[in-house]
């Protein structure tokens, strides 16, 4: 278990100890000390760690005395089945993570390092966009402090003037610059449920061209939602139901997923792009 920070440990059932399978499958599991659970390995597996935050700490239990455990040392190298390499750069993009932000110095940390536990725990080969409308708290410097913390995240940024920014023109230039099949937007407020990632990509990998997430499904979730905010949803579902036949009951929630080139294609993306500051 964590006790601090948190890791993704793996584990790989073994089919022989002296020459074990390379294209054996590998579980993943991430553990982080702020949601603390204990991960118990079963006889005949190998495991592993590698932090995922600096300042990590795990702590490992063992129901073997010492003397015992000394005769269960079996060491592999850390990558034979290199579970470790969430994503290769070049060619290899599956997610494309976009984060627009405008002044959010005060949560865009907690926001990264959230997503850098959750896209561990996906295995998803991703990169992440942070398109900024125009900050003056510091955000951009944060965020390229970040970059280099969470190296796994591939973190780019891409600058908007202030004047010329609004929330749709700064998704729009985010997924221009997008180099994975899915894209999926994120608030830089660190409240969105990023433990969903991997269900909802699993539902872009089936076939769905757009998952969206809901934040009305029970009475905890709208409880801090401004009552105005649930009022206008309650009628923007009515139309859209009237309108399209469809029952969507949070159309405008803005963390959800989408197919790259379906956001492209469907006008989210058009004319020039503004200049931007890598």
């Amino acid at each position: 278990m964590a006790v601090s920070g948190a890791a993704l440990a793996c584990c790989v059932k073994i089919d022989d100890w002296d020459t074990p399978s390379a294209d054996t499958q590998v579980d993943r599991f991430v553990l982080d000390a702020s949601g603390p659970s204990v991960l118990s390995v079963p006889p005949g597996y190998a495991n592993g760690a590698m932090s995922l935050t600096p300042g990590t700490k795990l702590l490992y239990l063992s129901d073997a005395s010492l003397d015992a455990s000394l005769g269960d040392d079996i060491r592999y190298p850390a990558r034979y089945w290199d579970p470790w390499q969430v994503a290769e750069r070049l060619n290899s993009i599956e997610t494309s993570v976009i984060i627009p932000t405008l002044d959010d110095v005060a949560t865009i940390a907690t926001t990264l390092e959230n997503l850098n536990t959750a896209l561990a725990a996906a295995g998803a080969p991703a990169e992440v966009l942070i398109v900024d409308a125009g900050s003056r708290d510091g955000t951009l410097e944060l965020a390229a402090d970040l970059a280099d913390k969470y190296p796994l995240l591939h973190t780019r940024l891409l600058v908007q003037d202030r004047s010329q920014s609004g929330f749709g023109s700064v998704l729009r230039l985010g997924i221009a610059y997008a180099e994975g099949r899915y894209c999926v937007i994120l608030m830089p407020d660190a409240r969105d449920p990023l433990e969903l990632i991997p269900k909802m990509l699993s539902e872009l990998r089936s076939g769905a061209h757009l998952v969206l997430c809901s934040r009305f499904d029970g009475a905890e979730v709208t409880a801090d939602i401004p009552r105005r905010f649930v009022i206008y949803q309650a009628l923007y579902q009515k139309a859209i139901k009237l309108l399209l036949g469809v029952d969507i009951p949070d159309s405008t929630y803005g963390f959800r997923h989408s197919i790259a080139r379906s956001s492209r294609r469907s006008g989210s993306v058009g004319g020039d792009c503004p200049p931007v500051r890598r």
